[in-house]
């Protein structure tokens, strides 16, 4: 790399060599570190800055180049050659080890350190010349030897990649140089650091130590160091061209690229081998995470997931063991693929597994716009557990089998997930000109043709000249426009129909609707993990999994009695065929029903909590051909369809009651000609209607009057309502009862504030201290019937009042109550009299009231809440729905707070106290609750805010919202698996004001 190339990555600040590196390194190669630091924290740098310069590329090792984008595997063939010449099977289990929780290593300090490999004498009396079982059982010996676990594991990890990827003679001679590292403890520098290193290049670049120990010539740690940065900086490379290429994407440049760290820190910390490097998480934590006291929200997943990997070999084991679906028709092989865009022609390997596991873990979730708060909620909190071995288990069992298993009322259930996801991404707005230009503030920014989501969909599903059926996708879209003009617009998803549309066309054997789902799938991998996505789909599906739940019990009560109806009215037949046809109807309707959760059903209108407009619980027939491959049964998703679902179950009923009554000699004619009538009452529009009629019963919200049935919100096929947190955490945790909960209903914000403060108190008095080491951690919490987030006990704002002496009542009327007055006695200026009355005038239609306010003379010197109860006044003339009023006041108040400046906007900013994590996103950002005080009203409320404190927005109907009841679930570690933390222990604990 030319000094030119990376001093245009350079930060102005100048950044020590320390801040890059775990030990301190030569003087000599400072500036090298320095340079590759500041190009790391150029790339995190906001996207709106210019793009960054791109690197001048390097040179790969001649004989063994880096393969595919996700660093170097081993390909099959090379396995089975080189493993002949392994003296173990398995290193590891032949050594024993018991690898305890990480102990501290040690740091030294130092300029230099040299491993001198003739220490062991010349080339004829050296270790290599011993019979090979003398030399693997006295290495073996060695690492056993061992004090540091960690060092006992990166030995292993080492000797055995030496077996694979040197001669015989230079792995056993670079085993025991790699042991003096670990011996000398005269040494300054940190061994657990350079054997990360070591390892790390010999998987990557091996012919890095065969020059070295060709002529048992020295081996230089600063050697070592220089190979190491040199490595990474490909990977900064990388990441800066990914980085430049999204400026012309659909999603942001800054997004993509955290998208894309935690793939790239999975492909650095695994090697071939499958093993977990663990030597070198502390310098890519330093590299990857810009500021480690305050993280952006995709690195507070990569420093959770990091650390848990350091201290927990139980964790890093269960990764080395994920394996490769057992189906290769299974749905999750396309998850794989879309994680790592991987083609189709490329087989999947046990590597390709541990990478999406691994990167999923190290990735940042956020709900979507479906509305299933109720599971995403539950995949949040166990991503900030410190304890990370249960969402592991979790996605390798989705890998390998395509489904969790949790036992639900004393059966042991199969929870299948659904390959699909939120419309987050294909609700991206496009805009386009004749030229296939894309438009943005303006601007061009690249070509439609050329767009990455193309590329993405065609590298994974296989599809050769992408840019030339996009064009044809393009052209069309021109073509259908009546006013051609000469830029138009269209949302991602439906550019993607067109796309696969006229890819389609041009193959005629294609599946038109499976690739587009495919496809859809496929492209909102690009804004979050599809390992995670399904994850939460799964999760979903539990609460609907066995045959006792509501909507289940519903939907099956409502075909039975709407059947047995029927059959009570034909009279055709005798009381004894009557009754054992319905109860084989029973067993057969309840076998068959299953309900996944779909995230993509879009809903008629946004829900209550203004973010949530998809999703919905959708009936599937278990086909008894597909039983052992769920993804194969059948989608049952309007009336026709759940009318041949039905008359399928009769089919299936006749064929087996016609051959018992035939068995028994009894005559066949009456039976045929009852499941005949009964077959034509399935398909009649009585039947919908008696099912309908009775489904009404026992759901809440179906809505009758509807003119098509189609358009339900609520009905046996597809049901758009939510569902209940608490259950899915029972489920989910296998307890097998309601888990203990702190409840409260407050009458106001200031209530709810102080009941959280005396919550968070009491976890640290009974010895609950975690969340102050990891104020990221969070609590599951919920507003009953409402929405399900999380709680953020140790947010650096929210630790304030929990920590401080004073009884929280006092404590919110020094911090918060009195800076509400403070504010709200504060003097209008110009620039706040402007932006809110031109804000209200954009609200109200008749504008005359509003205009009166206009013409009042600025120098009468309003305060913040007489202007605000001048607007409110005149906004109650022309408006009198209270739901009208509710949405203006808030829209007000965000403005009011927008407008802020100089003292009052510190003042304000000062009284925002973050508590919850409220699963949604803004762009980039994530969405918090905060308390805060309002500077038009001198309430103490609840609003949303950016996880930077920025864009702060009142919530509408905010005393609706607060006088609900609210819940806060007990510790995750205590929730989570039987494995990890047993359920007694849960209920027997003493929980403060547990409900």
């Amino acid at each position: 790399m030319s000094s030119n190339n990376v001093s245009s990555f350079s930060d102005p600040v100048q950044i020590p060599a320390s801040d890059f590196a775990s030990e301190k390194t030569p003087r000599k190669h400072s500036t090298l570190l320095h340079k590759v630091k500041a190009c790391f924290l150029s790339i995190f740098k906001d996207a709106k800055a210019a793009p960054p310069a791109q690197l001048s590329p390097f040179q790969a090792s001649p004989r063994r180049p880096t393969e595919g984008n996700l660093g170097r595997r081993l390909s099959e063939h090379d396995c089975n050659d080189l493993e002949s010449r392994i003296f173990m099977s398995d290193l590891r289990k032949s050594l024993a080890i018991k690898m305890p929780s990480r102990d501290k290593g040690k740091r030294f300090s130092g300029q230099y350190h040299t491993l001198n490999c003739s220490h062991y004498g010349s080339k004829k009396n050296s270790p290599c010349q011993t019979e090979i079982g003398q030399e693997s059982a006295s290495i073996a010996d060695q690492i056993r030897q061992q004090t540091d676990p960690l060092v006992r594991e990166l030995l292993t990890d080492i000797h055995r990649l030496a077996t694979l990827k040197l001669q015989q003679d230079q792995s056993t001679q670079f085993s025991w140089c790699c042991l003096q590292i670990a011996n000398d403890t005269s040494a300054e520098y940190s061994c657990v650091s350079q054997l990360g290193k070591i390892l790390f290049i010999l998987d990557r670049q091996p012919t890095f130590f065969d020059r070295l120990l060709h002529d048992h010539d020295s081996l230089p740690i600063t050697r070592i160091a220089d190979e190491f940065n040199h490595i990474i900086d490909q990977v900064c490379k990388k990441m800066s061209e990914r980085y430049t290429n999204h400026k012309s994407s659909a999603i942001s440049a800054e997004m993509a690229l955290h998208q894309t760290a935690p793939y790239e820190l999975a492909g650095l910390l695994l090697t071939s081998t499958g093993m977990i490097n663990v030597g070198i998480i502390a310098n890519l934590r330093t590299i990857f995470v810009k500021n480690q006291t305050t993280p952006l929200n995709y690195e507070i997943n990569i420093l959770n997931t990091l650390k848990a990997l350091e201290e927990s070999s139980k964790l890093r084991s269960m990764i080395e063991a994920v394996k490769k679906p057992l189906s290769s028709d299974s749905p999750v092989n396309l998850v794989i693929r879309a994680a790592l865009n991987l083609g189709p022609e490329e087989t999947l390997t046990d590597h390709h597994a541990r990478m999406t596991v691994l990167s999923a873990l190290l990735s940042h979730h956020r709900q979507g716009n479906s509305a299933d708060c109720f599971a995403a909620h539950l995949i949040e909190v166990l991503l900030s557990s410190s304890n990370l071995e249960t969402p592991a288990n979790d996605l390798s069992a989705l890998i390998r089998e395509g489904k969790l298993v949790r036992n639900t009322h004393g059966v042991q259930t199969d929870l299948p997930f659904l390959l699909v996801s939120s419309n987050d991404m294909n609700d991206k707005l496009l805009v386009i000109d004749r030229e296939g230009n894309l438009i943005k503030n303006s601007k061009k920014i690249g070509t439609f043709k050329e767009l990455d989501t193309f590329s993405h969909i065609a590298k994974v599903l296989g599809m050769n000249d992408h840019k030339k059926y996009a064009q044809s996708a393009l052209d069309k879209l021109f073509s259908q426009n009546p006013n051609h003009s000469e830029y138009t617009q269209i949302k991602l998803g439906k550019a993607i129909n067109l796309f696969i549309k006229e890819w389609s066309s041009a193959h005629s054997n294609a599946a038109l609707g499976e690739m587009t789902a495919a496809a859809r799938f496929v492209a909102s991998a690009q804004i979050g993990h599809p390992l995670l996505r399904i994850w939460e789909n799964c999760v979903a599906g539990m609460v609907e999994s066995h045959s006792e739940t509501h909507l289940r019990t519903s939907i099956a009560k409502c075909i039975i009695d709407s059947l047995e109806q029927f059959i009570k009215q034909y009279g055709g037949i005798s009381n004894k065929d009557s009754a054992g046809i319905m109860q084989m109807l029973r067993q057969k309707i309840i076998h068959k029903i299953h309900l996944y959760y779909d995230p993509s059903i879009a809903n008629a209108s946004m829900t209550f909590d203004s973010h949530s407009a998809e999703g919905a619980f959708v009936l599937y027939d278990k086909a008894q051909s597909n039983q052992l491959k769920s993804w194969k049964w059948s989608r049952i998703d309007n009336p026709a369809l759940f009318q041949e679902f039905v008359e399928r179950i009769v089919i299936d009923i006749e064929d087996e009651w016609l051959m018992h009554a035939g068995a028994l000699g009894g005559s066949l004619t009456a039976l045929k000609m009852f499941f005949s009538e009964l077959r034509q009452y399935c398909r009649s529009l009585s039947f919908i209607k008696s099912s309908m009629q009775r489904y009404s019963t026992l759901v809440p919200y179906v809505n009758l009057t509807t003119s098509s049935f189609e358009d339900l919100r609520c009905a046996p096929w597809m049901n758009k309502l939510g569902h209940d947190a608490n259950l899915v955490l029972q489920i989910y945790s296998e307890s097998g009862s309601t888990l203990p909960v702190n409840r409260v209903q407050p009458r106001n914000a200031a209530e709810l504030f102080s009941h959280l403060i005396e919550y968070g108190r009491f976890l640290l008095k009974s010895g609950e201290h975690s969340f102050l080491d990891n104020p990221y951690k969070m609590l599951p919490m919920r507003i009953m019937n409402t929405h399900a987030f999380c709680l953020m006990p140790g947010h650096p704002t929210l630790q304030k009042a929990l920590l401080a002496q004073q009884a929280p009542d006092e404590w919110i009327a020094q911090n918060l109550q009195s800076k509400a007055w403070k504010l709200t006695s504060g003097i209008v200026d110009h620039d706040m009299y402007k932006t809110v009355l031109t804000y209200a005038l954009n609200l109200s239609k008749q504008k005359i009231e509003i205009l009166k306010l206009l013409h009042d003379p600025y120098k009468r010197k309003l305060t913040i809440n007489q202007f605000r109860q001048k607007i409110v006044e005149a906004l109650k003339k022309e408006f009198r729905q209270e739901e009208q009023l509710e949405n203006m006041y808030a829209l007000i108040d965000t403005s009011i707070a927008a407008s802020l400046s100089g003292e009052l906007k510190e003042l304000f900013t000062s009284s925002i106290i973050h508590f919850g994590n409220s699963n949604w996103s803004d762009d980039f950002h994530d969405v918090h609750f905060c308390f805060l005080a309002n500077p038009g009203t001198g309430e103490i409320e609840v609003w949303e805010i950016r996880d930077d404190g920025s864009k702060p927005i009142s919530i509408p109907g905010q005393y609706k919202l607060i006088r609900q009841q609210w819940e806060i679930l007990t510790d995750p570690d205590k929730l989570i698996k039987k494995e990890i933390r047993t359920v007694s222990e849960v209920l027997d604990g003493n929980h403060f004001n547990a409900a």
